[in-house]
C-alpha cells in the first residue's frame, strides 16, 4: 500500500499554479497594501492542492484499495452474492477444469475463516470461446452447453464467444468506452519493456479491438440474463433469509429487552445473543471476533447488502441495531465503520444537509474518533509484539488508514464542512498524528485549507510547513518545496520571526538539492543575516556559508540572476533602475561581477549612521544639523578632562548667543553715541530675540512648505567620516576585507558623474600609467589612507554616454574612499568609520557599503536613513509621514579653511609655579587657576579669518601681548557684554593653511561637580574677492567640549557690620572652611592674601590675628587651613582719602609681611572678577527678560482676565528699580565695556567692594603648587537705595558705671545719648522711634515720635534714665518701625547697653 501511495503522489504533473511558484519572482512582495496579511494568505492558498487534483484522488483511490474489500474484517461490503467460474476453451478438458474451480479451496480466504458464509453462494459457470486464437476443433456452442448443464445443472450455465472480428484495428477514437469503464488502479504500473507511463489513455488502446457487433450483443444478453436470473435472485434470497434472521433475534420487544442484559463478547469470539450461539468457535482474530454464523455478522451484512441496493432508509435502520453491541463489545473498529456507514446513509438520504446536516457530521466524528481508538489498540499491541515505539510508523496499520480516508472523504464533501471548517481542520490534523510521513503530508496540507477557510492564516501557514517537511521525508521534494512556499508568504509578513526564518532555511535545503540556485542564494543570503543564521546550530549556520560560497563560485550564472532578483526587491517600487544596465549597454568591455545586495552580513544597523569631518585620532563627530558643525573634543584619557557631544540645545544657544553679539557689537561701534553697560546689554538682547525670531520663522516656513532641509554643505578636499555599527550575527567568525563606502558624484563644472554602485569592471584597451589604480592620498588632520574604490568609474560627456575606468579617466576620480579590513568574533558588535574625501565641487551622495566576505564574495548593503516627520498637513502628522533623509547628501563647494584647536598645559603657573593640571596629573579644584596654551591649526586648504571664541561660562582669560587695556576697554579681548565672546588675537587677523599659533590663556574653574564646559569657535573664510555690495561671509563652527569634575576647595562668605566707634568705618569678616576631598592625604590649603577692589574704600588687617608665638623680627606663616577646617578672619574697612578718591585700589591684604598696593598680578586677580561680573549681569537681564516675555505671553493667551493688585505694585517696583539700576550702572554717563574694570567698578560713588581672596595648596606631587582664587562681588559696604536689614544704624552713649547714695538724694538721673544713622547714602528713611517701657527704670524725653532721615544723615536723642535703686541694668529698650511701600517693619536690636549702679549710703 506505501508503495502504492507513494507512487500516486509522485506521479503527479506540476500544476500551473505549482509551474508559476516554481519561478525565481515568487517570493516577490504581495500589492496589496491595504490589507497585506490578507493578501498574503490568499496568494499562499492558490498553491495549496484542492480535494479534486488528480494526484490526491490516486492517493484516496489507493487508501481505498486497502482499506475495504476482501481484506477487510470490519464490513461486508466486499461479501459477493454470486461467483463466477469462468474458463476457457484451450484447455484439454474445459468442463473438467470448471469443476476443478468449483472446488472450495479455490474460493477466497474469508471463506475459509469464517468471515463469509461459503454455502450462501450461487455458482455461475462460463465457458469463453475465443474464435480468432481459440481451438479449431470447438465441437459448438450447443454441445459444450450440454455438457455443462449434465454436469452442474440447468440454469446456471453458459458459452459465451468473443473476438469475432478477426485481426482488424479499429480507430482509437472508437475504444475510449473501455478504457473509461476499466479500473485503473490495477493498471497503475506499466507493462514491463513498455516505455508507456499507467496514466496514459493509449495504454487501453488495445482493447476490444476484435470484437464484432455480433460479439458485442451476445456479451449484452448475457450480463442482462445473468443479472435478472442470477444475480438479482441471490441478492432477494440474501435479503429475505437475513432479514428473517434479523426479524427473530434483533427486532420486537422481547429481543429489546433481551438486549439490556446482553453480555458482551467473550475473548473466545463467541456471542452469546441468539440461536447460533452454540456455533463454533473460529479464528477470533481473523473475523474480528464476529463469524459469518453470528447475529452481527449477519446484521452487519444486511445492512451492507440494503446500503449497496441503495435502500439507505432500511439499512440505516439495520446499522442502528447493530451500533449498540458493537459499541457494548468494545469493537472500536466494528462501531467505527457503523457509525461511518450511518453517517452516508443520513448524507444520501439529505444530500444538501437541511434536516439530518448535524446528524450526518456526528455519526461520521463518532466513526473517527472509533477509528482512533481503534487504532491505538493495534499500535499497543503492535509494540508489545514487536517492541516498536516512537517515531513515525514505516506503514500505518489499517484502522489508522480508515480513519485517514474518512477524513479525506468528509473533506471533499462541502455540504458537510461548509459551516465547520475549523472542526474538519481539526480532525484532519488529528489524523495525521500517526500516520505515514506521505499520509501524514497529505493530511496536514487538507487540514491547512480547512484553516484558510477559517480565516486562521497562521495555523494555515504552520500546517503547510509541517506539510513540507512530511513530504521532504516521503521523498516527495516538489511538494515539500510547494507547501514550504506556500507558508513563507504569511510568515513574512508576521512577526513570526523565528518561524520565517526555520521555513526558509529548510526551503533553502529543499532548493540546494533541487538545483534550484537562484532561489537558493536569495534565501541563504536572507537567513546568514539573521540572528544565530535563524536560531539554528553552528554547524548549520556553517553549512549555510558552505553553500552559499559553493553556488557563487560553482554556479556563477546562478547566482547572478539571484542577485539581480534580490536587488530588485530592494528597490522602490517603480525606481528599479539597475545601476549596471546603462555600463552595460553603452561601454564596451563592460562585464558585471557578482555582488549580493541586501545580505546583511555583518548586520549594519542604518539608525547608527552618522557623518563628520575626519579630524584627530580620539574625536568624536557630530551628525548632520542645519549649520555646518564641526565637534572636536578634547581626547585625553584622564578623569579630569574627558571629551563628549554636549547639549545640541546649548550648542545651538551659543551660536545664536555669538551672531547677536557680533552684530550688536558692530552697531554700538558705527553709533556715534556713547554706549553704557545696560545699553550693550539690550542691544545684545534685541539680536538674541531678532535672532530666535528668523529661526522660528524659517522651521516654521519649512514645516509648512513641507521642505524638511537640504543637504550638507561641506568643502572641497576635506574628508568625511562615516561611522555606524555593525554586528556579527552569527555564531561562527566572519572575516570581511576592502570594506568601502559606495557613492555617487556629479560635477558641478563638467556635468559628468562618478560612482562604484554596481560591481562593474571595465576592460579598457588603454594602457593605464603605472601605479594610477593603486594611487593613495593623504589629507591634512586625517590619517587615514585614501585610495580609488573599487568599481568606480566617470562618465564620459554626455553627448557620448560611456563610462571610463576612474583610474583612466581625465581628471581622475572624483571622489576617494578609505579601505578596512575586518574580523568578527560571532556575536559580536562593533563601531566602524569609513572615509571618503571629495576631490571636485558637486552633490556627493553616499548610498551604501561594500566588502568582501571571505575574500570571494561582494556584499553591498545600501543605506536606509529614515528622514523627519513631516509637520506640514494634517494628514502627514496623524500618519506620522516620513521626508526624505539629506544626512548622506552633501554640497561640495570651494576649499575651506578648517581649523582644529587643542589645550596644551604649560608647566608654570601664573605666579611662576607650577599651576596647570597635568595630562594625567592631579585634580582640578574649585576656582583653581592654571596658564594653558590655545594651540590652533589650520588643516583646511584656505586661510581662515575673524577667529572668536565663545564659551558657555566664563572661564577663559586670554593674556593680553604688550599694553594692559585701560579701565575703559574690554577685558580678555571680549566682545560683547556676556563676558563669554572673545576676539582670538591673530598676526594679520589671520591663519593660513599649514600653519599654527599659539595663544596663552588662563583657565579658572568655577561651580562644583562635574562641569560641561563648551568652547565654540566661529571663523570665516578669506575671500580675497572684491565685491559690491560685499556678499555674507563663509562662516564655520568649531565644537569642543570638555567634561571637568571640579572638587571642592575652599568656601568663602562675608559680612560687613558698621563699626560703633567711627560711623565711616565697618568690620569686614570673612570666613573660609577647607572642604577639599580629591585625596586621601596633603589637603592642607594656604591663604596667601585677600584682596579688596575699590575705589572709594581700603581695608586694613586687624592686628594679633594670626601673629601669635612669632618674635618682633620674623613674619608669620601664611595661615594654613586644614581639612574640614574653618577660619575667620576680620578686617577694617575704610574711605579712602581724598586725594585717591576715584582711582582704583587693589589693596591687598597679604598675611606674609606689610599690604602692598598695585602689584604687578592685579590683572590675574582682577580679570576673572570682572569677566564673572558682566557674564552674570548678563545672564541676569536676559533671564528677567526671557520671564517678561513669558508673562507677556501669557497674558496675551487670557486677555480680558484683571491683573492682581500685588502684581501691579511688583511691576511698578521692578520699574523702579531697573531705572535707578541703570543709572548706576551708566558710570557718570561714561562710555565703557561691560566687561571693563570701569564696569566693575564705576567711577560715580558708590559703596561697594569686591573682595578677592588668593589660596595655593599642594597638587599632585609634593614639588607641584597649586593656586586659585575666590571671589565676592558687590559687597556694599554702606548701601545706596534699598538694605535687606534695617537701613538705620542706632548707637548709645553713657556711663557704664555710677555711684549714688539713694538715700539721701533719692533715685538716680543719668544722661544718655541714642544717636540714629541712616546706612542709605543716596535715600531718605521714614521711621518711627520708640521706646518699650521697663518696670525697673524709666526713660525721661521723647519716648515715641516720627522722623524722616536723609541718606548719610544722622539724628541724636538725648534721653534720661531714672533709676530708684542698684543693680546691673541693660537701658536697650529701643524699637525703630521703618516704613517702606506702605508698610511699616518693626526692628528690635540685640544689642547690650550696660550700666552699673552701686549704693554708696552704706560708706
Amino acid at each position: 500500500m506505501d508503495r502504492a501511495q507513494s507512487s500516486s503522489a509522485s506521479a503527479g504533473t506540476t500544476a500551473p499554479h505549482q509551474a508559476a511558484l516554481l519561478h525565481e519572482d515568487s517570493f516577490s512582495a504581495t500589492s496589496d497594501v491595504a490589507n497585506p496579511a490578507q493578501s498574503a494568505a490568499d496568494a499562499a492558498y492558490a498553491l495549496t492542492s484542492p480535494p479534486t487534483i488528480p494526484w490526491l484522488l490516486r492517493y484516496r483511490n489507493a487508501l481505498d484499495r486497502t482499506g475495504t474489500g476482501t481484506n477487510s474484517t470490519h464490513d461486508f461490503l466486499a461479501c459477493p452474492p454470486l461467483l463466477m467460474l469462468v474458463a476457457c476453451t484451450d484447455d484439454a478438458t474445459p468442463v473438467d477444469a470448471l469443476a476443478e474451480l468449483a472446488n472450495p479451496h479455490f474460493l477466497p480466504r474469508p471463506y475459509h475463516d469464517g468471515r463469509y458464509d461459503p454455502n450462501s453462494l450461487r455458482r455461475e459457470f462460463v465457458m469463453l470461446h475465443d474464435n480468432t486464437d481459440g481451438p479449431s476443433n470447438f465441437a459448438g456452442e450447443g454441445l459444450m452447453m450440454k455438457e455443462m448443464q449434465s454436469r452442474f445443472g440447468v440454469g446456471c450455465c453458459a458459452v459465451v464467444r468473443v473476438n469475432s472480428g478477426g485481426g482488424a484495428t479499429k480507430d482509437e477514437g472508437e475504444n475510449l468506452e473501455w478504457a473509461t469503464h476499466i479500473p485503473r488502479p490495477k493498471l497503475l504500473f506499466p507493462t514491463p519493456g513498455s516505455n508507456s507511463s499507467p496514466a496514459s489513455p493509449v495504454d487501453y488502446a488495445s482493447l476490444g479491438n476484435r470484437l464484432s457487433p455480433v460479439d458485442i450483443q451476445n456479451l449484452r444478453r448475457y450480463v442482462g440474463s445473468l443479472v435478472s436470473s442470477s444475480l438479482l435472485p441471490a441478492v432477494e434470497r440474501r435479503i429475505s433469509h437475513l432479514n428473517i434472521q434479523v426479524s427473530n433475534h434483533k427486532k420486537g420487544m422481547k429481543n429489546m429487552m433481551k438486549g439490556f442484559f446482553r453480555k458482551s463478547k467473550d475473548s473466545s469470539g463467541e456471542s452469546y445473543h441468539g440461536a447460533n450461539s452454540t456455533a463454533t468457535a473460529v479464528n477470533a482474530g481473523a473475523t474480528g471476533g464476529y463469524p459469518y454464523s453470528s447475529i452481527e455478522s449477519q446484521t452487519r451484512l444486511l445492512a451492507d447488502t440494503l446500503f449497496l441496493m441503495r435502500d439507505y432508509e432500511a439499512a440505516l435502520s439495520m446499522y442502528r441495531l447493530v451500533k449498540d453491541d458493537y459499541k457494548q463489545d468494545r469493537a472500536h473498529l466494528h462501531h467505527a465503520s457503523v457509525n461511518e456507514l450511518m453517517g452516508l446513509c443520513i448524507y444520501l438520504i439529505d444530500p444538501y444537509g437541511h434536516r439530518y446536516g448535524r446528524e450526518a457530521y456526528s455519526c461520521l466524528e463518532t466513526a473517527f474518533y472509533g477509528y482512533q481508538r481503534a487504532a491505538e489498540d493495534e499500535r499497543a499491541a503492535l509494540s508489545k509484539a514487536v517492541g516498536e515505539s516512537g517515531g513515525r510508523p514505516s506503514a500505518s496499520t489499517i484502522s489508522t488508514r480508515l480513519a485517514s480516508r474518512l477524513c479525506l472523504v468528509l473533506s471533499a464533501r462541502r455540504e458537510l464542512c461548509v459551516d465547520r471548517p475549523m472542526e474538519i481542520a481539526d480532525l484532519l490534523a488529528s489524523a495525521s498524528s500517526h500516520e505515514t510521513a506521505l499520509g501524514a503530508a497529505v493530511l496536514l496540507e487538507q487540514s491547512a485549507s480547512h484553516y484558510y477557510k477559517a480565516t486562521a492564516a497562521r495555523k494555515y501557514a504552520f500546517h503547510m510547513l509541517m506539510a513540507g517537511h512530511m513530504f521532504r521525508s516521503a521523498g516527495q521534494e516538489s511538494h515539500a518545496f510547494r507547501c514550504f512556499a506556500s507558508s513563507l508568504y504569511v510568515y513574512r509578513s508576521g512577526k513570526w520571526d523565528e518561524l520565517y526564518n526555520h521555513l526558509r532555511s529548510a526551503l533553502a535545503a529543499q532548493l540546494y538539492g533541487m538545483g534550484r540556485m537562484s532561489t537558493s542564494l536569495r534565501l541563504y543570503a536572507g537567513l546568514v543575516g539573521t540572528t544565530g543564521g535563524g536560531r539554528v546550530s553552528v554547524r548549520s549556520q556553517q553549512k549555510f556559508l558552505n553553500h552559499l560560497s559553493a553556488i557563487c563560485r560553482d554556479f556563477s550564472e546562478k547566482a547572478m540572476e539571484g542577485a539581480e532578483g534580490m536587488r530588485r526587491l530592494i528597490d522602490a517600487p517603480g525606481k528599479a533602475v539597475d545601476p549596471c544596465s546603462e555600463v552595460l549597454v553603452s561601454t564596451p568591455g563592460a562585464e558585471k561581477v557578482l555582488e549580493i545586495p541586501a545580505m546583511d552580513l555583518p548586520r549594519i544597523d542604518d539608525s547608527t549612521v552618522t557623518i563628520g569631518v575626519d579630524g584627530a585620532e580620539g574625536s568624536q563627530r557630530s551628525g548632520a544639523v542645519v549649520e555646518r558643525l564641526d565637534s572636536i573634543v578634547s581626547n585625553d584619557q584622564d578623569a579630569t578632562v574627558g571629551g563628549s557631544a554636549g547639549s545640541e540645545s546649548e550648542w545651538q544657544d551659543m551660536m545664536c548667543s555669538v551672531a547677536a553679539e557680533m552684530r550688536a557689537a558692530d552697531i554700538i561701534a558705527n553709533s556715534d553715541s556713547a554706549a553704557s553697560t545696560w545699553d550693550h546689554i539690550e542691544r545684545v538682547i534685541t539680536e538674541i530675540d531678532k535672532e530666535k525670531t528668523e529661526l522660528a520663522f524659517a522651521a516654521r516656513t519649512k514645516r509648512k512648505g513641507g521642505n524638511i532641509g537640504s543637504p550638507e554643505k561641506r568643502a572641497k578636499m576635506e574628508p568625511l567620516l562615516v561611522s555606524f555599527e555593525l554586528t556579527n550575527p552569527l555564531g561562527v567568525p566572519i572575516r570581511a576585507t576592502d570594506m568601502q563606502l559606495v557613492a555617487r558624484m556629479t560635477c558641478s563644472e563638467t556635468s559628468r558623474s562618478c560612482t562604484n554602485e554596481g560591481a562593474v569592471e571595465i576592460d579598457c584597451s588603454e594602457e593605464a600609467p603605472t601605479g594610477a589604480k593603486n594611487r593613495s592620498w593623504k589629507f591634512g588632520g586625517s590619517e587615514s589612507t585614501y585610495a580609488i574604490p573599487e568599481f568606480a568609474r566617470v562618465s564620459s560627456p554626455e553627448e557620448q554616454r560611456s563610462w571610463h575606468p576612474a583610474h583612466l579617466s581625465e581628471g581622475g576620480p572624483f571622489f576617494v574612499v578609505t579601505k578596512s579590513d575586518l574580523a568578527m568574533e560571532p556575536g559580536t558588535t562593533t563601531s566602524l568609520e569609513l572615509g571618503i574625501c571629495p576631490l571636485v565641487q558637486g552633490d556627493l551622495e553616499i548610498v551604501g557599503v561594500r566588502c568582501k566576505l571571505f575574500s570571494e564574495i561582494w556584499v553591498y548593503h545600501r543605506f536606509y536613513i529614515e528622514g523627519p516627520l513631516l509637520q506640514d498637513t494634517r494628514h502627514n502628522r496623524a500618519n506620522r509621514i516620513r521626508g526624505k533623509s539629506h544626512l548622506l547628501e552633501s554640497k561640495v563647494e570651494v576649499d575651506m579653511p578648517r581649523l582644529i584647536v587643542d589645550l596644551v598645559p604649560n608647566t608654570e603657573g601664573p605666579t611662576g609655579t607650577s599651576g596647570a593640571t597635568e595630562p594625567h596629573g592631579g585634580a582640578t579644584l574649585q576656582g583653581q587657576v592654571s596658564d594653558w596654551t590655545l594651540r590652533i591649526s589650520n588643516i583646511g586648504t584656505a586661510s581662515a579669518c575673524n577667529v572668536v571664541l565663545k564659551t558657555n561660562v566664563p572661564w577663559i582669560s586670554i593674556v593680553p601681548k604688550g599694553k594692559s587695556p585701560s579701565e575703559a576697554e574690554a577685558t580678555s579681548l571680549c566682545i560683547g557684554p556676556s563676558g563669554t565672546l572673545m576676539n582670538i588675537p591673530l598676526e594679520a587677523n589671520t591663519i593660513h593653511p599649514g600653519s599654527t599659533t599659539e595663544i596663552p590663556i588662563r583657565i579658572r574653574t568655577s561651580g562644583g561637580g562635574r562641569q560641561e564646559f563648551y568652547m565654540l569657535f566661529r571663523y570665516e573664510l578669506v575671500d580675497g574677492k572684491t565685491q559690491s555690495p560685499p556678499s555674507a561671509p563663509r562662516v564655520r563652527w568649531l565644537r569642543k567640549m570638555l567634561n571637568v569634575p571640579v572638587y571642592p576647595s575652599l568656601t568663602m562668605s562675608a559680612s560687613l557690620q558698621p563699626s560703633t566707634w567711627n560711623k565711616n568705618e565697618n568690620i569686614l569678616s570673612i570666613e573660609t572652611t577647607n572642604y577639599r576631598s580629591d585625596r586621601q592625604s596633603q589637603l592642607d590649603i594656604s591663604l596667601d592674601k585677600v584682596c579688596i577692589a575699590s575705589r572709594f574704600y581700603q581695608a586694613k588687617t586687624l592686628a594679633s590675628q594670626l601673629d601669635v608665638g612669632a618674635s618682633d623680627d620674623q613674619s608669620p606663616e601664611h595661615p594654613q587651613i586644614g581639612w574640614q577646617e574653618r577660619m575667620t578672619m576680620h578686617y577694617l574697612i575704610t574711605p579712602t582719602n581724598t586725594a585717591s578718591e576715584g582711582e582704583l585700589l587693589l589693596n591687598q591684604c597679604c598675611h606674609m609681611g606689610d599690604a602692598v598696593d598695585g602689584d604687578s598680578t592685579s590683572d590675574v586677580l582682577i580679570d576673572f572678577v570682572c569677566l564673572e561680573n558682566a557674564h552674570d549681569r548678563f545672564k541676569a537681564a536676559l533671564n528677567a527678560h526671557t520671564e517678561e516675555q513669558a508673562r507677556i505671553t501669557a497674558e496675551q493667551e487670557n486677555e480680558g482676565q484683571p491683573r492682581h493688585v500685588s502684581q501691579i505694585r511688583r511691576d511698578k517696583s521692578a520699574l523702579k528699580d531697573k531705572e535707578e539700576s541703570d543709572a548706576q550702572e551708566d558710570g557718570g554717563g561714561e562710555a565703557h565695556h561691560p566687561t571693563s574694570i570701569a564696569s566693575l567698578c564705576p567711577k560715580k560713588a558708590n559703596s561697594e567692594i569686591n573682595l578677592i581672596c588668593a589660596w595655593s595648596t599642594t597638587g599632585a606631587t609634593s614639588d607641584e603648587k597649586v593656586v586659585g582664587q575666590h571671589h565676592l562681588r558687590q559687597l556694599a559696604v554702606r548701601p545706596r537705595r534699598k538694605s535687606k536689614g534695617c537701613p538705620l544704624m542706632v548707637t548709645a552713649r553713657h556711663k557704664s558705671e555710677v555711684s549714688h547714695n539713694f538715700a539721701a538724694a533719692g533715685p538716680l538721673h543719668t544722661e544718655i545719648e541714642v544717636t540714629v544713622s541712616n546706612r542709605l547714602v543716596e535715600t531718605e528713611v521714614d521711621f518711627e522711634f520708640g521706646l518699650d517701657r521697663q518696670p525697673s527704670f524709666e526713660f525721661i524725653g521723647a519716648e515715641s515720635f516720627k522722623w524722616t532721615l536723609g541718606g548719610e544723615d544722622e539724628l541724636v536723642v538725648p534721653l534720661t534714665v531714672e533709676i530708684s535703686r542698684s543693680g546691673v541694668y541693660n537701658l536697650q529698650s529701643l524699637r525703630l518701625t521703618v516704613k517702606r511701600e506702605e508698610v511699616e517693619i518693626p526692628y528690635y536690636f540685640p544689642w547690650q547697653w550696660i550700666i552699673k549702679v552701686s549704693d554708696n549710703s552704706r560708706a
